[in-house]
């Protein structure tokens, strides 16, 4: 957060998936940066459910996968649950 508000980004932050979708179908944002294990529903979950009010409200909301696995099978499951990209940490 700090460095993206840094640059002059607005950022807003969720402490859990269900926070996460809550205000993705609240807000459209530019980005969203996905963290896949968080409390309650994991990011690849939060994602699939952002992906049904994004489909609802005809737009397309970029979500990058932030995860330190970053074997095949994790990034293969970011594809399929509609992640557009991923990055390490």
């Amino acid at each position: 957060r700090t460095m993206l508000e840094a640059i002059g980004l607005k950022v807003e932050t969720a402490v859990s998936g269900e926070i996460g979708v809550t205000l993705a179908g609240r807000t459209a944002y530019d980005i969203v940066l996905m963290d896949c294990n968080m409390p309650g529903i994991d990011g690849f979950e939060a994602t699939r459910l952002i992906r049904d009010i994004d489909q609802h409200a005809e737009r397309h909301t970029p979500i990058v996968a932030l995860t330190a696995h970053v074997s095949p099978e994790v990034v293969e499951r970011c594809n399929q649950t509609g992640m557009d990209d991923f990055l390490a940490k």
